[in-house]
């Protein structure tokens, strides 16, 4: 039922990564974003709200991991 909805979509997976920004869900909104991508949604502007984010509030800790998973290629 889930594809019939279309919830299994790059476009679905991006636009509930935005509303779990918004909610400050961010390893949520991440994982998201992740699956988006792999569907081949390829909008950057998820990734960049959550790259500016981690800038901004992010521990010695959190950049550290910020740094390894950039090194994967994603966020």
């Amino acid at each position: 039922m889930a594809r019939t909805l279309g919830l299994s979509s790059g476009n679905f997976n991006y636009n509930l990564g935005l509303a779990y920004f918004q909610a400050q869900e961010y390893d949520k909104a991440r994982l998201q974003a992740y699956k988006a991508r792999e569907l081949g949604y390829e909008l950057d502007g998820l990734k960049n709200l959550l790259t500016q984010g981690r800038q901004m509030a992010g521990s010695a800790a959190d950049r550290q991991q910020a740094a390894r998973r950039s090194r994967c290629g994603f966020i």
